[in-house]
C-alpha cells in the first residue's frame, strides 16, 4: 500500500510538472505570436500609409493637369473652336509631364472622341464608359477613375482619369481623359517587400480592382469578393483587419477617399519565425515531458527494464541533442547561475561567428557579447522575476566585431536539480534596417538629411503641446530661396541640388543648438526657434541667415548667388495649431518676397486681412469670365510728329458685382498666381482684335485707315499657354485682322526668364507681322542684349522717368538717352505718363516718337474711342 501511494504522489507530481510547463509554453508561444503580429502590423501600416501618399500625388498629378486642359477646352468653347484639330498639340504638350499616361483624348457632349494624342481612335464611341455616364449624370462631379479597360489596340489594361468640361452655366461640353497604365503602379509599388505571397492593391470605392502590386494579376477590372476587403472598403477609413489567412490593411487616398489602398501580407509568411521559435520550445516541452514520463515508468519496473528505458531516453536526448544544434535559430542551453553555455545550436555559430568549442563552458560575458551590460542586465531581471523573457530585443557583438540586433526569449528550466536557461536570439538585423529605411524614407528629406514636412509637422505639434504645458514661447520660421529656379535652369539640378545641400548646411549652422531644422520641399526650409519671445531674441538668427545665405555658393567650377526670404510667426501670437502657424508663418514669408527679398518680414494680422481679402477676390475671379464682368478700355497714343491719333492700349477693367472696381494692380497678380491668367487673357486678345476690326470700318467710313491696339501680355501665357501663338493667330485670320493691326506688349521679366518654347512664339509673332513692345523699359534689368537679339519693335519709357522732367534734368537727360539709343537700334519709342504741356514738348524736343498720358486722353470705353476715330485726325498742339 505504500508503494502504491508513492506511485500515485510521483505520478501526481509528474502529471503536474507537465502541466504546469505545458500551460508557461502556451503562454510564451501566445505573448510572442502577439508581439510579432503587432511588430508586422505597424511596420505594415507605416509602409501602406507611405504608399497611399506617393499614389495620391500620382493622382494629384493627372487631376491638376485635366483641370488645367479643361479650363482651356472650356474657353475655346466659348469661342467656338472646341471641335477644332490645333488642340490635338494641346493635348501633345501637355502628355509630355505624364511619363505615366498612355494617351489624351477628348470626347464631345455626346460621348464621341474629337482629340486624341495618338490619332488612332477619333470618332470611337464613349458614350458607354462608365466614367462619361458619371460625369454626365451627376454634375457635381469633378474628377473620376473610370474602371480598367483592356485597350483593344495593345491588349494591356489602362484606367481612365475623366474630368469634365462645363460651360458657364455648368452643361457638359466635353470630357478629357487620360490613360493610365496600372503596370506604372506596379513599379511604384515593386521595391516593397511583402513576401512570395504579399500584395497592394488599388480598389475604387465600388470594390473594383484598379492596380496592383502583383504581374499580371488576372482580377483586375473585376469587382472585389473577398469579405474582408470589402469590410475594409465600407469603412472608408484606415483599418487593419485579420482574415483567415492573411493581414490586410487598408488606407484611403487622402484627398481621393473613393479609392482605398489595401496591403495584404499572408500570416504564414509573417509568423515564419515565431513558427521555428514555437517548433523548438515545443519540442523542448516534449522532451521534457517524456524525461519526467520515462523517471516515472523506470521506478515502477524492474533493473533490467530501467535500463531499456534509460537507453531509449538516451537515444532520444541524442536525438534531441541532434535536433537542437540543426535549429535554423540561434538555441543555446546555459547555466543561470554563471551563464555558462551548456549547448549550442549550429546557427550560434553561424551568427555569432563563434565556434561550438570556443562557446561551450564559457559564458557570453566572457566572450563580451551583450553589447549593452544594462540589457544583460534587463534580461536577468526577467527571468529572475518571471521565469521568462519573451522578444526582448538587443544588440550583440559577433567574434569580428561587427554588431547585430537580436530578439532574445528565454525560458527557466530545471535540469539534474539546476535551474538552466534556454534561449533563442532572431536575429533581426536586416528587418529593423529596413524599418529604418523606410522610416526615414516616410520622415527624412533624402537630399539634405533634414527632417521632411511630415516630420516636422509632428515636431512643431510636440513643441506646440510643450509649450501650452508650460506657457513657453517660440518662433517658427519659414525660409524660401530667392533666385534658386535661375541656378537650376542655368546651370543644371545637378548643381542645384548640390546649393540645396550646402545651403542647408548653413541653416543648421545658423541657428542656436535645440532649434528644429526641416526642409519642407523644393527650396523651401523651416526653423523652430525654441523661447524666442520677440524681435530681440530672433533678430540676431535673422541676421545670421540672410547673411549666410547671401554669401556666394561655389558649385564645382561655378559660383551661384542666391539670397532668402523669411517669415517669422510667434507662438502663440500667430497662432495654436500646427496649420495656423504653418500658414500665418508663410504669409509673412511672402510678404517678404513681395517687399523686394533678401529679407525678413514678421507676421502681423493686417497679412492675414490681406490674405483673406486675395482669397476672396481670386474666388470671385473664377465667376468673373462667365459673368461678363470684365470690360476693355483704351488710353490713345498719339505719334508726336504729325500730332495724330495713332495707336491705343488696351486696359482690361473688371467691376464685379456689388463692389467698386478692382484695380489691375490688384487682381492681375491674383490672376497670375492662380492660372486664370490664362482664360482672361485670352478674353482680352479677342476682344481687341473685334475692336480693332470694328475702329477700322469707322475710319474708313471717315476716310481713315484705322488705328493699332496694344495689348499686354503676362509672361504666365507665354510659359504655360501651349498653343498662344498658333491660336492668337489664327484668330487674327478669322477676324480679317492684319497682324500688324495688333501690338503685344510684354515685360523685361519675361526675357530674363527666356526659354526655347518662349523665344519661339516671340519669333513666330513677329515673323507673322506682330508687333512686340518691350513695356515699363527702364524700371527692371534693362539689358541692352534683349534689344539686339529679339525683335522689338517698341521701347516703352515708364511713367516713372517722366513725372519730374519738367523740373530735373538728369531725369530729362536718362529720357533723351533711351531715345538716343533706342533710334540707333532702329526702335520706335513711346513715353507713358505724359501728364503736362511741358512734359509733352520736352519729349516731343528729345525725338520721342509717340506718347500717351492723361494730358493728352484718358482710358475710355470703345465707344468714345470710335467717335475719335470717326471724328478725323486729331492734332496736337
Amino acid at each position: 500500500m505504500r508503494q502504491s501511494g508513492n506511485d500515485r504522489q510521483q505520478a501526481i507530481l509528474a502529471t503536474s510538472i507537465v502541466v504546469v510547463s505545458g500551460a508557461l509554453l502556451a503562454t510564451t508561444l501566445a505573448l510572442s505570436r502577439a508581439d510579432t503580429m503587432a511588430a508586422e502590423t505597424t511596420l505594415t501600416r507605416s509602409i501602406v500609409a507611405v504608399v497611399a501618399e506617393q499614389s495620391a500625388r500620382t493622382i494629384q498629378n493627372v487631376d491638376q493637369k485635366l483641370q488645367f486642359i479643361g479650363a482651356q477646352l472650356s474657353q475655346r468653347h466659348q469661342q467656338g473652336t472646341l471641335g477644332e484639330r490645333s488642340i490635338d498639340s494641346l493635348l501633345r504638350a501637355h502628355l509630355a509631364g505624364l511619363p505615366f499616361v498612355r494617351a489624351l483624348w477628348v470626347l464631345d457632349p455626346a460621348g464621341r472622341i474629337i482629340a486624341d494624342t495618338d490619332a488612332d481612335h477619333l470618332g470611337y464611341d464613349h458614350s458607354n464608359r462608365d466614367y462619361f455616364a458619371v460625369l454626365r449624370r451627376q454634375p457635381g462631379t469633378g474628377f473620376y477613375l473610370g474602371a480598367p479597360v483592356k485597350s483593344a489596340s495593345s491588349g494591356t489594361w489602362l484606367i481612365n482619369a475623366a474630368s469634365p468640361v462645363r460651360d458657364a452655366d455648368g452643361v457638359l461640353v466635353g470630357v478629357v481623359v487620360a490613360a493610365l497604365e496600372p503596370p506604372y503602379f506596379e513599379k511604384l509599388w515593386g521595391a516593397i517587400d511583402f513576401g512570395a505571397a504579399g500584395q497592394i492593391d488599388l480598389y475604387r470605392a465600388d470594390g473594383i480592382l484598379m492596380a496592383s502590386s502583383r504581374r499580371g494579376n488576372p482580377l483586375i477590372g473585376q469587382r472585389q469578393r473577398d469579405r474582408t476587403v470589402e469590410l475594409a472598403l465600407a469603412r472608408g477609413a484606415a483599418s487593419t483587419s485579420y482574415g483567415s489567412d492573411a493581414l490586410i490593411v487598408s488606407q484611403p487616398l487622402g484627398m481621393y477617399p473613393q479609392m482605398t489602398l489595401a496591403a495584404r501580407r499572408s500570416l504564414a509568411e509573417l509568423l515564419q519565425q515565431w513558427q521555428r521559435f514555437a517548433l523548438i520550445l515545443s519540442a523542448a516541452w516534449l522532451m521534457l515531458s517524456l524525461m519526467v514520463a520515462a523517471l516515472f515508468v523506470m521506478r515502477r519496473r524492474s533493473s533490467t527494464r530501467q535500463v531499456a528505458a534509460i537507453d531509449a531516453l538516451q537515444s532520444s536526448e541524442r536525438k534531441f541533442a541532434a535536433a537542437f544544434r540543426a535549429s535554423p535559430d540561434a538555441i543555446m542551453l546555459t547555466r543561470a547561475a554563471d551563464g555558462v553555455f551548456i549547448e549550442v545550436s549550429e546557427s550560434v555559430s553561424r551568427m555569432t561567428g563563434y565556434a561550438r568549442e570556443e562557446l561551450i563552458g564559457r559564458s557570453s560575458l566572457q566572450h563580451e557579447m551583450w553589447v549593452e551590460a544594462h540589457a544583460r542586465q534587463r534580461f536577468l531581471g526577467q527571468m529572475r522575476a518571471h521565469g521568462r523573457v519573451a522578444n526582448m530585443e538587443a544588440r550583440f557583438r559577433m567574434r569580428s566585431g561587427e554588431q547585430r540586433i537580436g530578439e532574445v526569449s528565454g525560458e527557466l528550466i530545471d535540469l539534474d536539480g539546476q535551474p538552466h536557461i534556454l534561449g533563442i536570439i532572431r536575429d533581426v538585423t536586416e528587418h529593423r534596417s529596413r524599418e529604418e529605411l523606410i522610416w526615414r524614407q516616410a520622415n527624412y528629406d533624402s537630399l539634405t538629411g533634414l527632417p521632411n514636412r511630415r516630420m516636422f509637422a509632428d515636431r512643431l505639434g510636440a513643441r506646440i503641446d510643450a509649450a501650452r504645458l508650460h506657457g513657453a514661447r517660440f518662433a517658427l520660421l519659414l525660409i524660401d530661396l530667392d533666385q534658386f529656379k535661375e541656378i537650376n535652369d542655368t546651370l543644371g539640378h545637378e548643381k542645384g541640388d548640390e546649393l540645396l545641400v550646402q545651403a542647408a548646411a548653413r541653416i543648421v549652422d545658423s541657428v542656436v543648438a535645440g532649434a528644429a531644422v526641416a526642409r519642407l520641399g523644393g527650396d523651401e526650409f523651416a526653423i523652430v526657434l525654441p523661447n524666442a519671445d520677440g524681435a530681440a531674441d530672433t533678430g540676431a538668427a535673422l541676421e545670421r541667415l540672410i547673411g549666410a545665405l547671401s554669401a556666394s555658393f561655389a558649385l564645382g567650377l561655378d559660383r551661384a548667388f542666391i539670397s532668402a526670404s523669411i517669415g517669422v510667426a510667434y507662438y502663440p501670437d500667430a497662432g495654436v495649431e500646427v496649420a495656423e502657424l504653418l500658414r500665418h508663418a508663410d504669409q509673412a514669408m511672402y510678404a517678404a518676397k513681395r517687399g523686394g527679398r533678401n529679407r525678413y518680414c514678421y507676421f502681423h494680422q493686417s497679412l492675414q486681412d490681406a490674405a483673406l481679402q486675395r482669397a476672396v477676390l481670386t474666388n470671385g475671379l473664377r465667376h468673373a469670365l462667365p459673368g461678363k464682368q470684365f470690360a476693355l478700355q483704351y488710353q490713345p497714343i498719339f505719334e508726336l510728329a504729325s500730332g495724330r491719333l495713332h495707336k491705343a492700349e488696351a486696359l482690361v477693367r473688371w467691376h464685379p458685382p456689388q463692389r467698386a472696381m478692382v484695380s489691375p494692380a490688384e487682381f492681375i497678380p491674383l490672376a497670375e498666381s492662380s492660372g486664370l491668367i490664362l482664360e482672361i487673357g485670352d478674353w482680352v486678345f479677342r476682344q481687341a482684335v473685334a475692336d480693332a476690326a470694328r475702329l477700322r470700318q469707322a475710319a474708313v467710313g471717315a476716310g481713315g485707315s484705322g488705328i493699332d491696339i496694344s495689348v499686354n501680355v503676362s509672361p504666365v501665357q507665354f510659359f504655360n499657354d501651349a498653343d498662344l501663338t498658333a491660336r492668337w493667330l489664327g484668330h487674327l485670320a478669322e477676324a480679317g485682322m492684319p497682324a500688324a493691326a495688333i501690338t503685344l506688349e510684354i515685360t523685361e521679366g519675361l526675357l530674363l526668364d527666356l526659354t526655347d518654347a518662349v523665344r519661339a512664339k516671340l519669333h513666330a509673332f513677329s515673323s507673322a507681322g506682330v508687333q512686340i513692345a518691350l513695356d515699363d523699359f527702364g524700371t527692371g534689368y534693362s539689358s541692352l542684349a534683349y534689344l539686339r537679339k529679339f525683335d522689338i519693335d517698341y521701347l516703352k519709357i515708364d511713367r516713372a522717368f517722366v513725372g519730374n522732367i519738367d523740373r530735373d534734368p538728369e531725369d530729362l537727360a536718362l529720357c533723351e538717352a533711351i531715345v538716343a539709343m533706342a533710334h540707333r537700334l532702329g526702335l520706335k519709342v513711346v513715353v507713358e505718363g505724359i501728364e503736362t504741356q511741358a512734359q509733352l514738348a520736352l519729349m516731343r524736343a528729345a525725338g520721342c516718337d509717340y506718347a500717351q498720358g492723361y494730358y493728352l486722353g484718358r482710358p475710355g470705353g470703345i465707344e468714345e474711342l470710335e467717335a475719335m476715330v470717326r471724328a478725323g485726325p486729331r492734332i496736337l498742339s
